[in-house]
């Protein structure tokens, strides 16, 4: 952790699986670098249950352990995704130099989204809560959003209906992406069925919306 630290890098620390899978759920993580030799369970059957979770099934892994090299070998390197094995005592250089390709693979690899919301506190509260999660745009209204989407691509929309130049649901024919609206009123249930997930402003929880976008998000990537 101190390495790391010294590196720029922003840390917590865990001792053991239990608590790791706790603060996994509880925040998002640009890389986890891990012991194989923990006192609760071992760590490969940790590493099975990460890529088993929709949330950290892309989570970029270094290995730092005495039994690196013997566990990579044993499941033939790669098998589990692993950016790097490394062995204690631990190298400096390498451990930093595998962490920003961890990091660096895990920027690349985070689907974008886009937020049209005119509230400024309400975009930016988003824009935290998706943070590690998903690289994210924000569109102030309908004219924003439609320059962003004729140049990009998008893996989901998170909508409001009350725009300053109309309402957001106009945006519904323009996109192929699941589509999220967060509002501050239901939705007619024939235009309801034709999205992802209807949230009410006031009556949704910051934890219910970043679960129903994780979870949008882990069904887009799902492979069929």
């Amino acid at each position: 952790q101190l390495i790391l630290a010294q590196a720029g890098f922003a840390c917590d620390a865990v001792p053991d699986a239990r608590r790791a899978i706790e603060s996994l759920s509880r925040r998002s993580y640009a890389a986890l670098t891990l012991d194989l030799i923990l006192p609760d369970r071992d760590g490969v059957s940790l590493i099975r249950e990460l890529r088993d979770r929709p949330p950290t099934r892309a989570l970029p892994i270094v290995v730092v352990s005495v039994k690196a090299d013997t566990v990579r070998d044993e499941l033939s390197g790669g098998a589990l995704g692993i950016i790097d094995w490394l062995s204690k005592p631990i190298d400096e250089g390498r451990l930093l130099a595998a962490v920003r390709r961890a990091v660096a693979r895990s920027t690349a690899d985070r689907p974008r989204v886009l937020h049209v919301e005119s509230d400024a506190d309400i975009a930016g509260v988003v824009a935290t809560l998706l943070e590690g999660v998903a690289c994210i745009e924000s569109a102030r209204g309908l004219d924003d959003a439609r320059r962003r989407l004729a140049v990009g691509r998008f893996e989901l929309l998170i909508l409001d209906i009350a725009l300053p130049d109309g309402s957001g649901l106009d945006l519904l024919p323009q996109t192929t992406a699941p589509v999220i609206v967060f509002s501050s009123r239901d939705l007619d249930p024939d235009v309801s069925r034709g999205v992802a997930a209807v949230l009410v402003k006031g009556r949704t929880t910051n934890e219910q919306l970043r679960e129903a976008i994780v979870s949008a998000l882990a069904r887009r990537r799902a492979p069929v």
